[in-house]
């Protein structure tokens, strides 16, 4: 995020409590870069999506074919691999509901 302006960190999780709980470190960089990252829950149109996919760019992915499962596919540099997946996360991030916010309002 550092590196770039134009760089984007956005997630999205079944259920926010753990990141809400446990994830100091990253509740602390979306309040740093609160401009350039979201932290969305997924809708109920996706809440059955059990493949977590990480997707860096256009080129690089990794997609585990079952949450249950240690089997993925790790693509370097494989555009023709991270279209399908850009297009699944697009898909779900259609869903998304607000999740963790950087910032806790309360009295």
């Amino acid at each position: 995020l550092r590196a770039s302006r134009h760089a984007r960190l956005d997630i999205i999780v079944h259920d926010t409590r753990w990141i809400e709980a446990s994830a100091a470190r990253l509740r602390d960089l979306q309040r740093l870069y609160s401009h350039a990252g979201t932290i969305y829950r997924t809708g109920p149109e996706a809440s059955g999506a059990a493949d977590p996919i990480v997707i860096v760019d256009g080129r690089h992915t990794l997609h585990r074919f079952h949450l249950d499962h240690p089997r993925a596919l790790l693509a370097i540099d494989a555009p023709q691999d991270a279209g399908p997946l850009v297009t699944r996360f697009e898909e779900i991030w259609a869903t998304g509901l607000p999740g963790v916010t950087a910032t806790t309002l309360g009295l």
